[in-house]
């Protein structure tokens, strides 16, 4: 049975076609190991630290936003968290200390980022200023920043 990359791991009895410019001689042999992804606690704490949020500032027209489709103008506002780990929860504050928003991040191993609209819990737009961001992972730690917004 061949596989398609990205469908599955492979399998006792799968083969895999393999193209090369030298001959082959009889006692060639190729030998594969596979090995599953998994997650190291103790490298995860120390990624704590590069967690960050992009664009920082903010601006309220960034360009490499996608644009409206349907009509002119601009389309949907986003701020990416990157190098997350893979279970936290994001919360953001203004500097009042008022929670505005708590994003819950579950992902692969593969995927560290979370992409917030930036609306608030209430769905209603946030004002310009400066935010401070919380995320805890559970069994890893914590870390905490500041972003600022700019209308």
């Amino acid at each position: 049975m061949n596989i398609r990359q990205g469908t599955r791991s492979p399998q006792a009895g799968d083969t895999l076609k393999i193209v090369l410019y030298k001959p082959f001689l009889s006692y060639d042999t190729y030998t594969f190991r596979m090995q599953g992804s998994s997650i190291s606690t103790d490298k995860a704490k120390n990624d704590l630290t590069n967690i960050r949020v992009v664009p920082n500032p903010y601006l309220a027209a960034e360009r490499w936003e996608p644009r409206n489709t349907y009509s002119s103008g601009r389309g949907p506002r986003e701020i990416h968290f990157i190098n997350l780990p893979t279970q936290c929860t994001i919360r953001i504050f203004n500097v009042s200390g008022a929670l505005v928003k708590k994003i819950d991040h579950n992902a692969l191993a593969e995927n560290g980022t979370e992409i917030w609209d930036v609306l608030s819990d209430e769905k209603f737009e946030i004002s310009y200023g400066v935010y401070v961001y919380h995320v805890d992972a559970p069994g890893v730690g914590q870390k905490t920043g500041t972003f600022a917004i700019i209308k």
